[in-house]
């Protein structure tokens, strides 16, 4: 019965996040191994649909691949994650798969630490205009902020390696003056490890 309580929560932010930002740790588990799967099976898919004979009959499908080099996967893995976005970074392990493991990792994991990073410090700068404060810290603490009062920096590891959205709460860490030095280490830690884990995974199922 448990089980299946976790199993309706997964897609719920509410469900492993109340509104004191108390984490239900079991729940955010299960949630983060479902969202997992769900995302290597449609980058599986991904993967399978572009090297298909009729994709790869379109000649910008090669030219697309060979433009976005390190530099192209890099830049759009720093945007996604220094900006609030309906885009996710996993949408690129198609174009670093052929590459060297560390090589993937470092080129997914290190622009994903300073986009973060990068948000932390766009919150840092709307907390010095009065009037935007005045209205962020009204309207949009909510879980993400509460998540931040409970757990500090550590809310920024979780939210790198699990659902919890991690620009949003990397934006908030600056809001809510996080110590810099703990939001780093979070940022890069916590991206290098999620990206480590994706690339075996994505490997291994391709």
């Amino acid at each position: 019965m448990r089980i299946w309580k976790h199993l309706k929560g997964v897609f719920r932010k509410e469900s492993y996040i109340d509104q004191n930002g108390k984490v239900d740790v079991g729940q955010l588990v299960v949630s983060s191994i479902i969202i997992t799967i769900i995302t290597l099976v449609l980058v599986y898919w991904e993967i399978r649909l572009l090297k298909t004979k009729q994709v790869q009959s379109y000649s910008f499908i090669p030219k697309l691949f060979d433009a976005m080099g390190y530099q192209g996967v890099a830049l759009f893995v720093y945007l996604v994650d220094t900006f609030i976005l309906p885009l996710t970074v996993d949408v690129m392990w198609p174009f670093v798969l052929g590459w060297k493991a560390w090589q993937a990792i470092l080129i997914m994991a290190l622009p994903s630490g300073l986009g973060g990073f990068t948000g932390y410090g766009i919150g840092r700068l709307i907390h010095q205009i009065p009037n935007v404060r005045k209205w962020t810290e009204i309207n949009l603490q909510g879980k993400n902020g509460n998540v931040l009062r409970q757990y500090g920096a550590f809310g920024v590891f979780l939210a790198g390696i699990t659902p919890i959205p991690f620009t949003t709460v990397c934006w908030f860490s600056g809001i809510f003056r996080i110590n810099p030095k703990q939001v780093v280490i979070a940022c890069f830690t916590s991206r290098l490890l999620r990206m480590a884990l994706y690339y075996f995974f994505v490997a291994m199922t391709t």
